[in-house]
């Protein structure tokens, strides 16, 4: 497999490739029921265990064909799969759903981004090949070049659930850059139950039955954009301009403009592009079953999310208190070294990402004083929640057998790679 000739496939003929995940969505609407039952696991316990086999063989699979996994763009490289990769499993061991949904779920949750690699998340403008179905479109050629033992239903319903991660919630028209429009619909989440035994079909509107490979997919996703690590893995994206995307559209992210302590609403904000303490709550206060992405997370989910939930908001908190609160200089230089330092050997511990974390502090130390100041607080604290969800995450992963916490091309051990780095935990814990 020759990952620059797929890249520049679909840079080049994206209509050959959209036209490949169209037909490989409609496989799997015409063909649910059949594919369904092609899904081959015992109970829950054997599920998750093949899950971790699967992505294990696929991240071989990828490491063999050159991909450079610790190279990618920081905010969504090697330290987001990990804890990707460690949310999907801690969902799918506690989860009462149907071993098959369960399987599909934490495989498709773990290797959603992997089209990454063939499509930057910033790239995404005017495309609709984008990275989930980039990330599809990889995964088919990886288990065809390494001969991974998925069945035919699985493989589609896999290429589905990663093509699907994206939320989209109405249709919409992009220009792409060839100049054709074309139209990217919702992807088919729900199930739609018939009158004859095992009779069922995706479909998108009111029905009340979730289609749980998708969801589970998405809620590994979204446990990422939520809590401490997501302010820092935002953080990193902001080192060059950009456009990001909102529930409003695309606005653009210009560092000083974002860094901006403000939290505002979105009548007040008007045409003006997010702050982070705008984007960050946008994610936090969309992780709620009232919420149309939420609707259906249950059990070990709800735990999760709302505890991390719990720590976007009182980061939101400290820092719009911390106008009013002083820190010396000594403690905000001790601050800004181990903020770098948690950035780029923790979040995404990398040399791109180091690289980048440094970038960000040149460009930090030219804010106005008084922003450095409020954000050293923001800062300290998300440090400090960042160790009490490590905690939690590094027990529980304790239960796995050292084989299966590796994951080849990015780390022997993902316990070790989340665990709180002696280079800013030592100074914070001074603090």
């Amino acid at each position: 497999m020759n990952l620059e000739e797929l890249k520049q496939g679909i840079e080049n003929n994206e209509y050959e490739y959209w036209q490949i995940v169209q037909n490989m969505r409609a496989s799997v609407r015409d063909n649910l029921g059949r594919y369904m039952n092609e899904v081959r696991v015992n109970d829950r316990e054997h599920a998750v265990k093949r899950a971790i086999r699967v992505i294990q063989d696929v991240y071989q699979g990828l490491d063999a064909s050159g991909a450079k996994l610790l190279d990618l763009e920081p905010g969504h490289g090697p330290g987001h799969l990990v804890r990707e990769f460690i949310s999907a499993w801690r969902i799918a061991r506690r989860s009462d759903l149907d071993p098959t949904e369960v399987f599909l779920g934490q495989v498709a949750g773990s290797l959603h981004d992997i089209g990454l690699l063939l499509m930057p998340r910033y790239e995404e403008v005017n495309r609709v090949v984008r990275h989930g179905e980039a990330g599809a479109l990889l995964l088919a050629e990886v288990v065809k070049e390494q001969d991974i033992d998925l069945t035919r239903g699985e493989h589609l319903l896999l290429m589905f659930a990663i093509a699907a991660h994206t939320h989209y919630l109405k249709p919409m028209t992009v220009e792409c850059r060839d100049g054709v429009e074309r139209l990217v619909e919702p992807y088919e989440d729900l199930l739609i139950i018939g009158s004859k035994p095992g009779e069922m079909k995706l479909g998108t509107g009111d029905s009340d039955e979730a289609f749980y490979p998708v969801w589970l997919t998405r809620q590994a996703d979204r446990l990422d954009c939520v809590g401490p690590q997501f302010l820092g893995r935002h953080y990193l994206t902001t080192a060059d301009e950009h456009k990001d995307y909102g529930q409003d559209g695309f606005y653009d992210v210009k560092y000083q403009d974002h860094m901006r302590p403000v939290l505002r609403t979105n009548e007040n904000r008007g045409r003006d592009g997010r702050t982070m303490l705008e984007h960050f709550s946008m994610f936090a206060e969309s992780q709620s079953n009232r919420s149309i992405y939420g609707r259906f997370d249950e059990g070990e989910m709800v735990i999760q999310r709302n505890a991390l939930r719990a720590m976007s908001r009182d980061i939101i908190g400290i820092v719009l208190e911390a106008k009013k609160r002083e820190m010396s200089q000594p403690e905000q230089d001790d601050i800004r070294m181990s903020w770098t330092e948690f950035l780029g050997k923790t979040v995404e511990p990398s040399d791109r990402g180091q690289r980048t974390a440094m970038t960000l502090d040149s460009m930090f130390s030219k804010l106005n004083e008084d922003v450095q100041r409020i954000w050293c607080h923001g800062f300290k604290f998300s440090m400090g929640a960042y160790c009490d969800w490590a905690e939690v995450a590094m027990a529980e992963l304790g239960t796995l057998n050292p084989k299966q916490r590796k994951l080849p091309g990015i780390c022997t051990d993902v316990r070790e790679f989340i665990k709180p780095d002696d280079s800013w935990l030592k100074v914070i814990s001074q603090h």
